[in-house]
């Protein structure tokens, strides 16, 4: 955190604490039978590249339902969220903003359709086993490591999750 000097409106000069910007996303990594479900992004910033389904947390939204709605807009997948596969930030350019995400874990039978839902900037989905996700353009390095917590069963439950307000 850094201050920042300004005049307020008596023309006093006054030093502040400046919070840094940030940027909440919520997003779910579903396991299908072994494989893992990503979705290829069709958004002119990150057109072609590869992520689970994940998108910003509204103002005043749990960051489970987030998830949940991401999910079914992105993959077509009603996700029962299993637990917490991870935290994870990183800077972005194009928001100008650290940018946190929530990711959750869930799971969806073999024989569960993907189908992203009419409208959203989705080229592809696809279930993925973890080698081959290594091979594709992530939008964020982050989802192979969600992979290693749930392989190694590093996760915590959704208590962990908790809505105070």
């Amino acid at each position: 955190m850094r201050h920042v000097t300004s005049q307020n409106h008596t023309g006093s000069t006054e030093r502040r604490l400046k919070m840094p910007d940030y940027h909440l996303v919520a997003g779910v990594l579903i396991e299908k039978e072994k494989d893992y479900v990503l979705v290829q992004e069709g958004k002119e910033h990150v057109r072609g590249q590869w992520n689970i389904p994940a998108g910003s947390i509204e103002e005043g939204e749990d960051p489970k339902d987030a998830a949940k709605r991401e999910t079914l807009e992105e993959a077509g997948v009603e996700a029962e969220l299993e637990g917490l596969a991870g935290v994870f930030f990183d800077d972005s350019d194009y928001l100008d903003a650290t940018v946190i995400v929530i990711v959750f874990h869930s799971e969806v039978p073999g024989n569960y359709v993907l189908k992203p839902e009419e409208g959203e900037e989705i080229l592809e989905t696809g279930a993925f086993t973890k080698e081959e996700i290594k091979e594709k353009d992530l939008r964020t390095p982050f989802i192979l490591d969600a992979i290693e917590n749930v392989q190694n069963n590093r996760t915590e439950g959704l208590k962990a999750v908790k809505d105070y307000r």
